[in-house]
């Protein structure tokens, strides 16, 4: 068996690689090969007549990775000839007809049991294999993270466009070519206009999956990650997430007292650090008041005595917006209809339609940047929730001129990024949590920016005998965990078999805390659990079982270190199985470790195990189907 991929990255990107062609695009009907730069870091410009193609790199050699960007610069004071087909990725691998080639990756969002769902096909020669996500949303239904490997050997590669990409693999005989890039795009640049394209990340990877996925693990965190920004202080919230259980069902919720209420009751839970508002505050509600930005009745302070109240209460403030949508007569649109792009297809009236604010106009961005920088600053916000429930592409193309297609796409990506970067540099310890529909825009450049609090409105209902939304958290957490760090989503029962399929970094349980009956002592269990073990979903991840749909299995994961970390166990509802031996993962032979034991009714169990015995199995009993363990390891 041979490496191929391996031998074609260090020849391609090693310290004496020989091949620098990374890429194409098609200019006035030729095509025109993108170098890469010779050193570790730095710019190559290609130049064909007035157009300039940069390509900026860095390499990370400590984990066999590098990554680039490319910039489209017109220097001429004239229009250009036509760019199209665009591939900012485009590799030819060397590998022979009989060797094996498997596509591995996980589905995009799409708000079913099928969000975030992993798959492997074999690549055979003579097939083709195309992606790309729906309606303009870069992880809608296709996902931009995934593997192509042998036996022994592969690359992971991440995919940096916060819009529509595309990717292709296609086997030929005696190679494999992979190609990532914008599709369909047909445009001339306009005299002096720079344009910037999608950004790529490779890593080469020799041996077993988990391992090569938990250098891709860190490699995000440490590099693409807002860890850069927070260090030992990222930490992503833990919050009562009420507005799906009561916003349509207990008006006291909409107001300034309710909300005052809600903070009440996170300092009754304990362990919460975070109070998050979501959609609610804004005249005309969700979603018919998206655009307005003055507060609905009940709020006569707007957001200042709420914000006062949750810092004096030592919680960090969390405020929804959606500022790419803005619907019929609402603030936005009478203000500044000037801003606004329209759609063919997308009525003004419908509960999903409305406009969109047209972040491909320069002066529209610097008009947002300043006015939600100074509704950041007036309302002492912490953590900018930047939801977007619209799908743009209509929208992008009907603004498209003649032999312009596409570039309002790129325009409108530009100017997204410089709004969020404009805010980070105005609030250096913002935090951006990135929701668009759920989890339908992570990709490489959100998360450099942001983190995904909500990674699918599957976390809009509770469980039902059809939504099985604690079966579905297991599986987004097994999947999901694989690619991007930093992650949550709400759990709507305080049973340990719901909180825990739904835990990660941060988690936003949207219990019934109004009842009269609500038990906070209970609740208090139930945060220490997830505020002692979020910590551990930073480091390594080892899934112990495959993420599927069926429920007559037990579904286990890792998270953790040589030293301490946690494994979560479920046996889930169809199991016949009282008992399971299970290996933890990359301990200490020779160490001695502690386990603290939970069980579905948070006691705690400690027990002393020797590293070698847990290596080998250790037995875990769950005596009912649907319950579950959390076992922290720490090591003596």
């Amino acid at each position: 068996m041979s490496n191929c991929f391996k031998d074609f990255f260090e020849k391609t990107f090693g310290e004496v690689g020989t091949s620098n062609d990374i890429g194409n695009i098609c200019y006035n009907g030729q095509n025109v090969l993108l170098h890469q730069p010779s050193d570790t870091e730095g710019i190559l410009s290609v130049r064909k007549n007035d157009l300039e193609i940069q390509i900026c790199k860095k390499k990370y050699p400590e984990y066999k990775a590098v990554e680039w960007d490319v910039t489209l610069i017109n220097h001429s004071e004239k229009e250009s000839e036509i760019i199209s087909d665009i591939s900012v990725l485009n590799i030819c691998i060397p590998i022979p007809e009989g060797e094996l080639v498997i596509h591995r990756g996980i589905n995009g969002d799409s708000c079913t049991g099928e969000s975030y769902l992993p798959f492997e096909n074999n690549v055979n020669c003579g097939d083709t294999i195309s992606k790309k996500p729906y309606g303009g949303k870069s992880s809608h239904y296709e996902f931009p993270f995934f593997d192509i490997c042998g036996h022994n050997d592969g690359l992971i590669c991440g995919i940096g466009w916060s819009g529509t990409w595309f990717y292709e693999i296609i086997r030929e005989k005696d190679c494999l070519i992979l190609k990532a890039g914008l599709p369909d795009m047909h445009f001339y640049m306009e005299p002096l206009e720079s344009l910037r394209l999608p950004r790529i990340l490779l890593m080469v990877f020799e041996g077993q999956k988990v391992e090569a996925h938990n250098r891709f693990r860190r490699l995000m965190k440490n590099y693409f990650s807002p860890k850069i920004r927070f260090q030992k202080e990222m930490k992503m919230p833990i919050a009562l997430q009420n507005m799906d259980r009561y916003f349509y069902c207990l008006p006291e919720w909409n107001t300034e007292a309710g909300q005052m209420k809600i903070i009440d009751f996170s300092e009754k839970c304990g362990y919460c650090d975070t109070f998050w508002l979501d959609a609610a505050w804004f005249a005309g509600g969700f979603p018919r008041g998206v655009g307005n930005y003055v507060f609905r009745q009940g709020f006569p302070e707007g957001l200042t005595n709420i914000s006062h109240y949750a810092h004096e209460k030592g919680l960090r403030t969390m405020i929804w917006f959606e500022p790419e949508r803005v619907f019929y007569n609402t603030q936005i649109e009478r203000e500044h209809p000037e801003f606004l792009l329209r759609s063919p297809i997308v009525g003004e009236m419908d509960d999903y339609g409305g406009k969109l604010f047209d972040f491909s106009n320069p002066d529209a961005v610097l008009w947002m940047i300043q006015f939600i920088g100074n509704f950041i600053e007036t309302y002492e916000i912490d953590i900018f929730r930047h939801d977007f429930n619209v799908y743009p592409d209509s929208f992008w193309e009907h603004k498209d001129k003649i032999n312009r297609k596409g570039i309002t796409e790129i325009k409108y990506i530009e100017g997204l990024y410089h709004f969020w970067d404009a805010l980070l540099d105005r609030f250096p310890n913002l935090m951006i949590d990135c929701c668009a529909s759920g989890g339908n825009r992570i990709d490489l450049e959100t998360c450099c920016r942001c983190v995904f609090c909500w990674r699918s409105d599957t976390g809009c209902s509770p469980e039902t005998e059809t939504y099985k939304s604690s079966l579905w958290n297991q599986n987004q957490n097994l999947a999901l965990s694989q690619y991007i760090v930093y992650h949550g989503i709400a759990a709507w029962d305080a049973v340990a078999y719901d909180v825990r399929s739904a835990l990660s970094n941060g988690i936003a349980p949207n219990f019934d805390v109004f009842n009269r009956n609500c038990d906070f002592d209970y609740l208090k269990k139930v945060f220490e659990e997830c505020s002692r073990l979020r910590k551990y979903w930073e480091e390594d991840f080892y899934p112990l079982t495959d993420a599927d749909l069926m429920e007559n299995h037990w579904s286990i994961c890792q998270f953790g270190n040589r030293d301490n970390g946690v494994m979560i166990i479920f046996r889930r509802e169809e199991d016949l199985q009282e008992q399971r031996e299970i290996s933890f993962q990359k301990l200490e032979p020779d160490g001695t470790y502690l386990l603290k034991i939970s069980d579905e009714d948070y006691q705690i169990k400690e027990t002393i195990v020797h590293g070698e015995k847990l290596l080998k199995g250790y037995v875990f009993r769950l005596k009912k189907p649907r319950t579950s363990l959390a076992v922290e390891y720490l090591r003596q």
